[in-house]
């Protein structure tokens, strides 16, 4: 029983003593530290960029979906049910009737932008953000997506500039 466990203690006191020389060498002097997501308008966010990602996005076979590192809500498609059970309570019987969907709560487009926060920092010049390179179709400069996921076909695309004009700062006032 004893050689049983001479190696695996042996292998903890080599990963405890590994660990503790990375601790004391520190980690400040790392290269790729995390940098701090951007805060651009939520305003210009709802007002320009929210429309875009509803109609190119969000659907069930995209990113409305829970299992997809972006997820986005939309009117029509996935909703935080009790968000959607409060915002249907002011629909009318004849809009409910008609098929009609409540427009997204401000607990809904605060879950998308955050989302969209967390693609939305460039690493550098030469690695803009993800929400525009993903999208942006391979022969345009972008990286792969999904099959049959180019949204973009190119830089000059009105809907990849209303996101650029996102992230660069674009607010409220700026609103198509």
């Amino acid at each position: 029983m004893r050689r049983d466990r001479t190696p695996r203690a042996r292998g903890a006191l080599l990963a405890a003593a590994l660990g503790a020389a990375w601790l004391a060498a520190g980690c400040g002097g790392l290269d790729n530290e995390p940098l701090p997501l951007p805060s651009p308008s939520f305003d210009y966010f709802v007002c320009a960029v929210q429309p875009i990602l509803d109609r190119e996005c969000s659907a069930p076979s995209c990113h409305g979906t829970p299992d997809r590192g972006l997820q986005l809500l939309s009117p029509s498609r996935m909703r935080i049910t009790a968000e959607y059970d409060k915002a249907r309570a002011d629909l009318s019987d004849e809009e409910i009737e008609l098929g009609m969907h409540p427009a997204l709560t401000d607990a809904e487009l605060s879950f998308n932008y955050e989302q969209c926060r967390g693609f939305a920092f460039a690493r550098s010049v030469d690695d803009p953000p993800q929400i525009l390179s993903r999208p942006l179709a391979l022969a345009a400069g972008g990286i792969y997506h999904e099959k049959h996921g180019d949204v973009f076909p190119s830089k000059t695309d009105p809907r990849y500039l209303t996101i650029q004009r996102w992230l660069f700062g674009a607010t409220g006032e700026n609103c198509p």
